[in-house]
């Protein structure tokens, strides 16, 4: 199944669009619209974030008429610029497809129309494409590991869109469940815009009827489990969200009963073909005295290593990933990659075996 994104940040978008407050900052402006050679470009770090920065001649005082597609006014501002490039940061509004962004100072004006691009990524094939602007210009890059990575990737590949609106490209590595990527598209004002897409993946949690994970922005999942004898127990269905396409939600019985997910069971989802596996056994211990965390995932045909997750008062502080073949772990969490941590007792510890091609099985414990 492809994952459709329309309109989605880049991995910097995750951190502007986080920022609450109306504000203006000036930075040097990443990326090839620093460069620009037109007196105006925008950049866009994230199409359904909040911020963008403009490229213009410092000691100027720039206008933003910002316009949603249908021309009704979002936000009107006077942007100051300085040395560098000023970013500018809503409180009340996100980008969307069809935007017009319009800055201007004297003479001087430049326009940009937040263009439809769809971003889709088959975690089969490692294929990733979509459609746009005919004849207009993206560099597909990869973003991240939901594991952490020891250097960033550099994989990075231009493509044309076609004459239908089309395009596409083969990505020379394994795209699992929760990996990123991106999409930016370009034009010769030095306009930019990124659009990022999320791999699919459903996650199942041991003795709960949780479940929860990543598919199409704006679109909904369905995630099932049936016992060992393949004889249906339950099913759940969820929306997801506008950017990165979370969802959770709880398995229920015909009855509306919740349904628990056991060792053995088998689950599957509609995130992704192939997205199914049979629940492992999962053990598990915490211990805050000497910071270690171990246990072992049961080592069933679907077992593709282990993630575990520390939280504390509701914050991921620490992640440690890797395990060994026969599917046991130890983990030092003062010495892990890639958060390290002291555990103390009453943290909580999210043990996720991982399956196939990026879905988990999770179970919970807390540190003693």
């Amino acid at each position: 199944m492809w994952s459709i994104v329309r309109g989605r940040g880049s991995a910097l978008g995750a951190a502007f669009g986080a920022l609450l407050v109306a504000v203006l900052l000036v930075g040097t402006l990443p990326g090839s619209a620093a460069a620009a050679t037109s007196n105006l470009a925008i950049y866009l770090p994230a199409v359904g974030g909040s911020c963008m920065y403009v490229t213009a001649p410092p000691g100027k005082t720039l206008s933003l008429t910002w316009k949603n597609a249908s021309g009704v006014v979002k936000e009107v501002a006077a942007i100051p610029t300085g040395v560098g490039d000023p970013m500018y940061c809503s409180a009340k509004n996100v980008i969307a497809v069809g935007d017009k962004i319009k800055v201007r100072y004297g003479s001087h004006s430049h326009k940009l129309i937040v263009p439809y691009v769809t971003v889709g990524v088959n975690r089969i094939t490692n294929v990733i494409k979509g459609t746009g602007p005919a004849g207009t210009r993206l560099r597909i890059e990869c973003g991240g590991s939901p594991f952490g990575q020891f250097e960033p990737c550099q994989w990075t590949k231009a493509v044309t869109i076609s004459s239908q609106g089309k395009w596409s490209a083969r990505v020379p590595f394994d795209l699992f469940g929760g990996w990123t990527m991106s999409a930016k598209w370009h034009n010769a004002y030095g306009d930019e815009v990124y659009y990022e897409t999320t791999v699919p993946y459903f996650a199942v949690y041991l003795g709960n009827a949780r479940f929860e994970g990543v598919t199409t922005p704006l679109d909904s999942a369905t995630v099932t489990v049936a016992d060992s004898t393949m004889t249906p127990k339950g099913s759940g269905s969820a929306a997801s969200g506008p950017r990165v396409g979370s969802f959770a939600g709880k398995l229920r019985d015909a009855g509306g009963q919740l349904v628990t997910v056991a060792p053995g069971d088998f689950v599957s989802s509609s995130v992704s073909k192939g997205a199914s596996f049979f629940v492992p056994q999962i053990s598990a211990t915490a211990t805050a005295g000497d910071d270690h965390v171990w246990g072992q995932c049961e080592l069933t045909s679907s077992y593709n290593g282990v993630f575990v997750e520390l939280y504390r008062n509701g914050r991921l502080l620490g992640a440690a990933s890797e395990g060994m073949n026969d599917g046991s772990f130890d983990f030092n969490f003062r010495h892990v990659f890639p958060k390290p941590v002291n555990v103390r007792v009453g943290d909580k510890i999210l043990v996720k075996c991982i399956q196939g091609e990026g879905d988990f099985a999770v179970k919970v414990i807390f540190a003693s």
